[in-house]
């Protein structure tokens, strides 16, 4: 290192005096030779202004990668990478290197990554710094995508439930052709995945991210364990997500699955929603038969009186089309008034129904 110093530092410096007038960086390590900036690196990487001047003295540099690759990175060599990398600021500077390191520096980085994996991708700076390896080794440079799969498949099952361990994962997805791993994890592992509060969400988009037979297999498979979901509010979201597409072949296959045990769900607060959800996006059939099963004066009274059975009452009327079948849910809900009034939330909600279905009073 000391001859590249004795080399070139007279040159560089040189350079980028002249080059950082046009820039107008304007900080205390404005007058630093590039012998004092790699004595100090690692401290003015963590600092705020220090990053941005580093990565702004390497674009103003015409042998930046030189620099990096012969200056910088042995500085940092190992310890000082993974904690840089783990830095508020210093994993800025990291990135910035990561793309421009030269073949034996890049497997040597790469190594330090495996071995400190689980760690970096659940630190939400060193995150960034795995999704950035990933897009530079993408194309499997010298074996180091097998290499870091290896290590994200021992792991994935920390990464999936952790906020920035998902980011990993997702971004990996979105990058790598070759990803079924991550999707044959969730399917093994699918109410677990589905039920947490962090993976549910990061589900929903590898449900998205991967193809349509990938998606439509995760679907598939959240359908056919949809008695271990129906009931926890992550498993919710996630029903919620699928329903929303609005495809009446996979809507229809999530009501068959809870049908014989609508009325009790319609009582409960999470799979309550999910009744709801089937009455606005399920076939016009499937909601008719839906209505018809409803429509009934016991079942009606029920839930009417319900905390949360009176919301899949109150959807129910919105989706009616059919009048006659209307008016008579309305005149069923009439006769429990009374009832309604003795309850916390009686009087509101018999309010809401007046104003919305006028033609109420006539059954009073």
């Amino acid at each position: 290192m000391n001859n590249y110093f004795d080399n070139n530092n007279n040159n560089n410096q040189n350079n980028y005096k002249n080059k950082s007038k046009n820039n107008q960086i304007d900080n205390k390590f404005n007058n630093m030779s590039l012998q004092e900036i790699t004595n100090k690196l690692d401290l003015i990487a963590r600092k705020k202004n220090g990053c941005k001047y580093l990565e702004k003295f390497l674009k103003t540099m015409d042998n930046s990668s030189e620099i990096i690759n012969k200056v910088f990175y042995p500085k940092l060599y190992w310890i000082k990478l993974y904690e840089l990398s783990n830095d508020l600021f210093g994993n800025y500077f990291i990135q910035e290197m990561i793309p421009q390191l030269d073949t034996n520096n890049l497997i040597s980085f790469t190594n330090m990554v495996t071995n400190n994996l689980l760690n970096l991708c659940l630190n939400p700076h060193g995150t960034r710094v795995v999704q950035i390896l990933i897009n530079t080794i993408k194309d499997n440079l010298f074996g180091l995508l097998l290499l870091l799969k290896n290590e994200l498949s021992k792991i994935m099952g920390e990464l999936i439930n952790n906020l920035n361990g998902s980011f990993v994962l997702m971004h990996y997805a979105i990058q790598i052709k070759d990803n079924e791993m991550i999707y044959d994890f969730l399917n093994n592992n699918i109410v677990e995945v589905a039920t947490n509060s962090y993976s549910c969400s990061a589900l929903q988009k590898l449900i998205d991210i991967g193809t349509n037979q990938q998606g439509q297999k995760l679907i598939i498979n959240i359908i056919n364990n949809i008695n271990n979901l129906v009931g926890n509010q992550c498993g919710l979201y996630v029903l919620q997500f699928i329903m929303n597409k609005k495809n009446y072949y996979i809507n229809d296959a999530i009501l068959g699955k809870i049908i014989d045990r609508i009325i009790f769900l319609s009582k409960r607060k999470f799979s309550s929603n999910v009744v709801e959800k089937c009455l606005e996006t399920c076939s016009p059939k499937s909601v008719n038969n839906l209505i018809n099963i409803f429509n009934n004066q016991t079942i009606i009274s029920d839930l009417i009186k319900d905390n949360f059975g009176n919301y899949v009452i109150q959807k129910l009327l919105i989706v009616c089309t059919n009048e006659q079948i209307k008016n008579q849910i309305l005149k069923y809900i009439s006769f429990e008034f009374k009832n309604l009034r003795e309850l916390s939330f009686g009087q509101k909600l018999i309010n809401k129904i007046i104003m919305a279905y006028p033609k109420i009073r006539k059954y009073l």
